[in-house]
């Protein structure tokens, strides 16, 4: 605790951040508990309150979130690449981007029915 008293005080006077993981009061600034899924990323932060309740949020979020939720978001990246060449009216790309967010794209690609995902797309970019 001395040691981390005077890490702390002399990182103060230098203006240079510090983060005594285990007393809070100690910190100017905490970091989150993270739930990485490919480009998604979850930050669950408590302010330094209670690390214990991130840790048992992420894990909740951990359980909901699985690696589809990886999968779904490099085709949306993909996706988004091609409407950016396809598609040159922004409002269109936009309207096309709801439409998908709010299709069952996100199910086909769970499940791995890459046809039916593909098909979907397909007919959505028509549309």
């Amino acid at each position: 605790k001395d040691v981390n008293r005077a890490v702390y005080q002399q990182a103060a006077i230098r203006r240079t951040p510090v983060n005594v993981a285990d007393d809070p009061v100690l910190c100017s600034f905490t970091l989150p508990s993270l739930v990485q899924r490919g480009e998604l990323t979850i930050a669950v932060s408590t302010g330094g309150a209670s690390p214990a309740v991130a840790r048992r949020l992420r894990e909740r979020l951990e359980s909901e979130f699985g690696d589809e939720w990886g999968v779904y978001l490099a085709l949306m990246a993909s996706l988004r690449d091609r409407a950016m060449r396809e598609i040159h009216d922004p409002a269109r790309r936009r309207a096309l981007f709801a439409k998908l967010a709010d299709s069952p794209l996100f199910d086909k690609v769970a499940v791995g029915d890459d046809d039916g995902a593909a098909a979907l797309v397909e007919e959505l970019f028509a549309s």
